[in-house]
């Protein structure tokens, strides 16, 4: 009864307390993800499997409150690891959504990121949940076939036999129990399912903590990480193609909106369309992009960015009344252009507005300098 209620606790914990930061509403039948990800029919199956999980932890709470030791334990289990592989599952396609999001207005890299990271810390205590839930009924078979066993000697070889057998029973039992802990000890697991790249570590060596014991990634979805100079960084734009020496191609997937303080370089990320396989993971290659010549729209006006302010209504800038008071005007975002940004809709040309939108309200009283 304890494994049931402690792996409750641990799915309770990977839902609503490490990944449902992702999710808008993820109580109700309504749930609905933050990011935007690039595959409609995945999103379709994690937020219908959002919606059946949290009906079955609430009938798993229900359940638990009632269950005694004289319910039929195995089946519970049984039942437990069924539940336990339904969370598994949906994290696994969680974890394959981060790697397919774009970051937007909403939700940025680093927070993207962020969901990667608590979704992976989840997947590992949901794993480990299994591996008890395993181990508790192979020890629980293992108890009643030996109470089993000790009640048919105890009623053919009497009470002292009987005591005997249940002592050895329980020694057994204990012995059993330690050599499990002793082999969860042993056992190191990966937040993610891919190919071993490298395996820095031998049988029998000593390693300290956080050390590298081995590098798994994904050979299947490869991604290019490069990195250019602002200025070839203006004619670059997000979905433009790519030409990667070999023969393969790409799109970028992601541009950097500030240099890199390592390189003083923009990273960009580029996506691998075709030819996958005649590239090999950790290589260096030459990549040639094609230039977008970002040409002004007709009645779009550039701003900078700190002009503008994100809220759950959209985007907006700030404009000052004749009573020195912030008025918010709602604007429509076109290209972004360095550290500027293209307005499509909500400004004109004679718009008088705020440079530096952070810490503003609507309506608050400021006063000009």
């Amino acid at each position: 009864m304890n494994a049931i209620a402690s792996t409750y606790t641990i799915l309770d914990d990977a839902i609503h307390t490490k990944t449902d930061t992702a999710w808008n509403n993820p109580l109700t039948r309504e749930a609905k993800l933050k990011v935007t990800v690039n595959d409609a029919k995945l999103v379709l199956q994690i937020e219908n499997a959002r919606i059946n999980i949290e009906t079955m932890l609430r009938e798993r709470e229900i359940r638990n409150r009632s269950l005694t030791s004289n319910d039929s334990l195995i089946a519970e289990l049984d039942t437990v690891e069924s539940e336990v592989n339904v969370v598994k599952n949906y994290l696994n396609d969680l974890s394959l959504a981060w790697s397919r999001s774009l970051a937007d207005n909403n939700v940025s890299q680093a927070t993207i990121e962020g969901f990667k990271a608590s979704t992976g810390v989840a997947r590992a205590s949901v794993t480990s949940a299994l591996s008890v839930i395993s181990g508790t009924r192979t020890a629980l078979n293992a108890s009643l076939s030996a109470n089993q066993i000790a009640e048919i000697n105890s009623s053919t070889i009497g009470t002292d036999s009987g005591s005997s057998a249940d002592g050895q029973v329980k020694s057994a039992l204990g012995n059993l129990r330690g050599a499990q802990a002793r082999l969860e000890q042993t056992i190191v697991r990966s937040p993610i399912g891919g190919t071993i790249n490298s395996l820095s570590i031998s049988t029998g060596d000593f390693v300290s903590p956080y050390t590298e014991v081995a590098v798994v990634s994904n050979n299947g979805t490869l991604e290019i990480i490069a990195y250019v100079t602002e200025e070839d960084a203006q004619f670059l734009v997000v979905e433009g193609t790519v030409t990667i020496e070999g023969g393969s191609t790409g799109v970028i997937t992601r541009i950097a909106p500030a240099l890199d303080p390592k390189t003083n370089k923009i990273e960009v990320r580029i996506g691998i369309t075709n030819g996958t396989a005649l590239l090999t993971n950790g290589a260096s290659v030459r990549i040639s992009a094609n230039r977008a010549i970002k040409q002004a729209i007709q009645g779009e006006n550039k701003i900078p960015l700190s002009a503008l302010k994100i809220t759950p209504g959209g985007a907006v800038v700030f404009s000052v009344s004749a009573s020195s008071t912030l008025v918010a005007h709602s604007v429509s975002l076109g290209s972004l252009l360095g550290d500027e940004v293209q307005i499509s809709a909500g400004l004109t040309p004679e718009m008088m507005i705020v440079t530096d939108a952070r810490g503003l309200q609507d309506g608050m009283v400021v006063s000009l300098k």
